[in-house]
């Protein structure tokens, strides 16, 4: 069982979530979550013990153009750095 944000309490198993209920019960897991409609790729570079990382993932379509700041819930705030031919939005972690 997890809490998709705001949203609802859901039962995840083979890549589908089965819904709950909608107010929150207990203490689940909360997952944060973009639909599939609203989703665009992205990639973070973040600097972690000196070390660049780059984790891939999902962002809320947007129409920001480079140089943007943005806030990651529970990340901190990165810098939209350029969007690649493919629609992939590059982003380099500022703080958090």
């Amino acid at each position: 069982k997890v809490r998709l944000k705001d949203f609802a309490d859901v039962i995840l198993s083979e890549g589908i979530a089965k819904l709950i209920r909608i107010p929150r019960e207990g203490n689940t897991p909360i997952i944060h979550w973009v639909s599939s409609e609203n989703a665009t790729p992205a990639t973070l570079l973040i600097a972690e013990e000196g070390e660049l990382i780059e984790a891939e993932g999902l962002l809320e379509s947007n129409d920001l153009e480079p140089g943007a700041i943005i806030q990651l819930e529970r990340m901190g705030f990165a810098i939209l750095e350029g969007i690649d031919d493919d629609g992939t939005r590059r982003l380099i972690h500022l703080h958090g």
